[in-house]
């Protein structure tokens, strides 16, 4: 891969731009796993989020920017899954016995990847809600408040008709996950102390609903993607049943609202 400086770095055209991340990205992908398969449709590229509708009608200083916020995104994923193959690599490491582990120094290792792997996953979320925000708006999220906050009272804000409210029913879900996980982390007492300090295992479920923010993201791009193309997502990239279920209602609830509304103006 051809080096750049900074200077030729600013001077590539947004198409160029894109390209040029997505090929370093691709091979990177590719270094990690020999099989890697780049038509994955939830795979995110910077080239397919510049081909999008809402990218087409913004000005190039505009594009630019978006453009640096899809690579944040995009990149911040790429951490978060390889704190978890860090994560794993240490796992499998540990002479492991039924009673917890046996190495103090590796679990102290492997609770540091598990404690990453819980605030990256939550920067994911914000770098997506940032890069939505911004593709739709053309500015930054006020800061007033907590970008949380910002982004959540500006999406119940949108009219019915709105494609956007197909984000809507993830904010209870996603408020849940940032109080169980990353508040805890950053803000409280961590809840790890007490694995390391009795030296036993952290139970399963806590693990994988730690990485269900990140899988959640994961499944959500290629329906972003249709909204950046002023297109309504047709499934919920949800994570369980009851979110999926959440979703559906919402829906639905929103298809009869639009039809009541018709009916009226039609007089039937």
């Amino acid at each position: 891969m051809l080096r750049l400086t900074l200077e030729e770095l600013n001077n590539l055209s947004n198409s160029e731009l894109v390209s040029r991340f997505d090929q370093i990205i691709k091979q990177a992908r590719l270094e990690r796993n020999p099989y890697y398969n780049s038509s994955f449709e939830w795979e995110p590229y910077a080239t397919t989020f510049h081909q999008t509708l809402l990218m087409s009608e913004m000005t190039d200083k505009v594009q630019r920017k978006s453009i640096w916020l899809v690579i944040d995104f995009i990149l911040q994923l790429e951490y978060t899954s390889r704190y978890s193959g860090f994560k794993n690599s240490i796992l499998d490491a540990q002479k492991y016995d039924l009673n917890g582990w046996s190495s103090p120094n590796l679990y102290l290792n492997y609770l540091s990847q598990v404690q990453s792997s819980i605030i990256s996953s939550r920067i994911v979320l914000e770098r997506l809600m940032e890069l939505i925000y911004f593709v739709n708006n053309q500015q930054e999220i006020p800061t007033k408040e907590s970008k949380f906050e910002t982004f959540k009272n500006w999406l119940e804000s949108q009219p019915i008709e709105s494609d956007l409210v197909y984000l809507i029913p993830y904010i209870p879900w996603l408020r849940k996950h940032d109080i169980n996980f990353r508040t805890a982390e950053v803000h409280s007492g961590s809840k790890l102390k007490k694995y390391f300090v009795s030296m036993t295992d952290i139970p399963s479920d806590f693990q994988n609903e730690s990485y269900e923010l990140y899988n959640m993201v994961i499944n959500l791009w290629k329906n972003v993607l249709l909204l950046f193309n002023k297109q309504r997502p047709s499934n919920v990239g949800g994570v369980n049943i009851n979110h999926n279920l959440d979703w559906l209602k919402f829906y639905v609830e929103k298809d009869f609202e639009n039809l009541n509304y018709c009916l009226k103006r039609m007089k039937i």
